[in-house]
């Protein structure tokens, strides 16, 4: 994927996080679950949003493949039309994706 970083790590430390949330003293240590569980939340929307990204990415290949068919002039206008937004939409993506993947400050979260 052009101008983004690869997700695998952030994916695997999800699953790390993950087996942790799942222990049953998950909760002794309240302050860590927090932090826990904050992390996982922010790297879940990052999987999410990474996820949206191919689905656009994908949808703009459609796209232009309907373009360059020319069997269909109609349909070939709406590709055009949608083609516009899911740029848009894909950029504003690579741009979540990107900040998400910025390591957060732990004190972010205080007043």
């Amino acid at each position: 994927m052009e101008g983004i970083p690869p997700i695998e790590p952030f994916l695997k430390r999800l699953e790390v996080l993950d087996e942790k949330m799942r222990a049953p003293d998950f909760y002794d240590d309240r302050r860590s679950a927090g932090e826990i569980s904050r992390e996982h939340q922010n790297l879940s929307e990052l999987r999410d949003s990474y996820e949206e990204l191919m689905r656009v990415e994908k949808q703009i290949r459609e796209n232009k493949e309907l373009l360059a068919d020319n069997s269909d002039p109609e349909l070939a206008e709406l590709a055009r039309e949608d083609l516009a937004g899911l740029n848009e939409k894909l950029s504003d993506l690579k741009g979540k994706i990107l900040k998400g993947m910025i390591p957060s400050d732990p004190t972010d979260s205080r007043n």
